[in-house]
């Protein structure tokens, strides 16, 4: 798919990275757990969260502007993604193509489970993207923990303000579905 669509997977590579470390930091958590049935639908969410990662920003070959509905529109009509069988495809394409602001019109068009399922990896996905928004190659998460409040995020390095900033403003999303407020830790 990257050479179709000519992207560098370097950032897709990172928010894969990160947002993996955070998927499975929150595996134990209640409303993460809530509708999953054993460790197989866990992997499988995992999967579908990694795909999202991967294809996140495959608009930018249509448009810089509104490259997230572009994302979601190329995910739900291009024949590369017909062996993608629904409600899958919409899932990937509501996720992948809702990183950047509000999740869009098809999500109706799925299961009230899988909207909770789209909800979750979109905002996983958003925090991911956002730690990687300024394209800062030696930055890594190294773990991540919740407690009743919180959600910590270990960053290694210094993560830039302009980053950080990011990171708050796109976890409007993620503080409603986990009921956790998001929050970045430097380790050493």
């Amino acid at each position: 798919m990257f050479d179709i669509y000519k992207l560098p997977d370097s950032h897709e590579q990172r928010v894969c990275n990160y947002a993996l470390v955070m998927f499975d930091s929150l595996s134990s958590h209640p409303v993460f757990r809530d509708g999953i049935n054993g460790e197989q639908q866990l992997q499988q969410k995992r999967e579908l969260l990694k795909e999202s990662a991967y294809y996140h920003d495959i608009g930018h070959s249509i448009s810089e502007k509104k490259h997230d509905l572009h994302t979601m529109n190329l995910i739900l009509t291009d024949s590369y993604f017909d062996n993608i069988p629904e409600p899958k495809r919409t899932m990937l394409a509501l996720i992948a193509g809702g990183h950047r602001k509000k999740l869009h019109h098809p999500i109706e068009n799925i299961s009230p489970s899988n909207q909770q399922i789209v909800r979750q990896l979109a905002a996983i996905l958003r925090l991911a993207d956002a730690i990687d928004y300024t394209r800062q190659r030696d930055i890594s998460v190294h773990g991540c923990r919740y407690d009743t409040k919180n959600f910590i995020i270990n960053i290694s390095n210094n993560l830039s303000i302009i980053a950080r900033e990011r990171v708050q403003k796109k976890s409007g999303l993620f503080q409603e579905v986990f009921l956790l407020r998001v929050k970045l830790e430097n380790t050493i």
